[in-house]
């Protein structure tokens, strides 16, 4: 099926630029936290109130986040994209370009005859992802200062167990009540959301009607 092959190339393609141009930004971390050259902790002064190279650990650390988010962005185009394509294949008229993009295309789908509720998989993380980049492109009030993007209030409190939020700040908070968290894309999360669109795509492709089938261009 064409338009499964072109979402998975793009994927595919996501998950393969996020690990080659995270790789430095993490190495820079693994050789902070084991005190390898050029960061020993013995070349760094005393006299100093935080733990050794500690601004260089954040400085690598926001920049794999940065690059998260972008990535975010990424994936949900893609998906969006996908659904486009899927759509010109009906004779209906498309979504319309109101209300939230997540609930427009699951009415119009399940009109078309494929009820996304019926999935019966993780389909929290199709819908979070949405909000995930809604925050990326958006912002949130009170982050405007950092490029680095938060969680909102009401994506807090739809997903409070949301796959894209930042872990180390879940643990640190979890003690503290509800807090927004930082927005954060780890491999093993990106790798788990590919698969997870792709099973979601297939579902879809499964579930359409039989005038829907064929593949146009």
């Amino acid at each position: 099926m064409q338009r499964l092959k072109i979402l998975d190339d793009k994927l595919q393609f996501i998950s393969w630029f996020f690990g080659l141009t995270t790789a430095p930004f993490i190495g820079i971390k693994r050789k902070i936290e084991n005190g390898d050259h050029p960061y020993n902790p013995s070349a760094w002064s005393e006299e100093s109130s935080e733990p050794p190279f500690a601004t260089e650990w954040l400085e690598a650390d926001q920049a794999i986040q940065l690059q998260g988010q972008l990535c975010l962005n990424l994936l949900q185009r893609s998906l969006m994209e996908y659904l486009d394509e899927t759509v010109k294949l009906s004779s209906s008229a498309p979504p319309k370009k109101k209300n939230s993009w997540y609930e427009k295309y699951k009415k119009w789908f399940f009109e078309a005859g494929v009820d996304w509720n019926a999935y019966g998989a993780d389909l929290s993380l199709i819908e979070g992802l949405t909000f995930a980049r809604n925050r990326v492109q958006h912002g949130s009030p009170g982050d405007s200062h950092s490029l680095i993007k938060q969680q909102d209030g009401d994506y807090r409190t739809r997903f409070p167990d949301a796959v894209f939020q930042y872990d180390f700040e879940a643990q640190v908070f979890c003690d503290f009540g509800p807090q927004l968290r930082h927005l954060e894309l780890t491999q093993d999360k990106l790798n788990k959301a590919i698969e997870e669109i792709m099973r979601f795509a297939n579902f879809i492709e499964e579930h359409l009607p039989v005038t829907m089938k064929s593949w146009h261009g």
